[in-house]
């Protein structure tokens, strides 16, 4: 098994659901910032990771699950590798595109379904 951190920009959000996200994690060091932009009308996006172990490493255009009913999978767009076991403690990283929200029902549910599932958001 490697340990792989998976990288993801969730796009598309509402300010709503910034302010909610500060109000969860507040110790977050990006919760200054969405509570910042929450207070303007608009749509924006925050970065989310995951560490897990799979038996292989994702290539390029490899598709992968995210574990949602909106967001069924992504599609690996970068692969990294840590000689030093990088910031995580993973052997690689995986970067995602971006997790559209815009076509989304209800984006807070969304998200909450993959932070319960595992991903942070920074």
């Amino acid at each position: 098994m490697v340990k792989i951190e998976i990288r993801a920009e969730a796009h598309e959000l509402p300010a709503t659901v910034l302010a909610e996200l500060a109000e969860r994690y507040p110790d977050c060091s990006s919760a200054e910032d969405w509570r910042r932009r929450a207070n303007h009308e608009g749509s924006y996006y925050i970065d989310l990771t995951r560490v897990v172990e799979l038996p292989e490493v994702p290539r390029v255009g490899d598709h992968v699950s995210i574990g949602t009913d909106d967001l069924s999978d992504a599609t690996v767009e970068l692969v990294t590798w840590f000689l030093d076991g990088g910031p995580s403690g993973a052997t690689v990283a995986i970067t995602l595109n971006y997790l559209e929200f815009s076509d989304v029902r209800d984006e807070w549910a969304a998200l909450e379904e993959l932070l319960a599932d595992g991903w942070e958001p920074s």
